[in-house]
């Protein structure tokens, strides 16, 4: 599978269905020693803060894809969430 081949998915989490954005090919986590792919990069639902939009994101890690369909990829961040190796939230510079 190609990087390009995700391009424009949505995202859901299987645990509850949510939707957590589109991917973007432009929008991932390369280790640079390895050349392999780490996470994906996912915007949190932005909020309008002093008239500039808020550009917090989520990285969720490769290993918590389940699946990637014609048309979404699924992500189990249930398995995330007992600590290490959890999203990380961080701000863009």
């Amino acid at each position: 599978m190609r990087l390009s081949d995700l391009d424009g998915k949505e995202i859901v989490n299987a645990r509850d269905g949510e939707r957590l954005g589109v991917f973007d090919v432009r929008d991932v986590v390369v280790n640079t020693d390895t050349g392999c792919l780490e996470g994906i990069v996912v915007p949190v639902k932005g909020t309008l803060a002093i008239g500039a939009w808020d550009r917090r994101h989520v990285i969720i890690p490769w290993r918590a894809v389940r699946t990637v369909g014609r048309d979404i990829i699924i992500v189990d961040l249930g398995l995330l969430s007992s600590g290490a190796g959890a999203p990380t939230e961080r701000v863009s510079p």
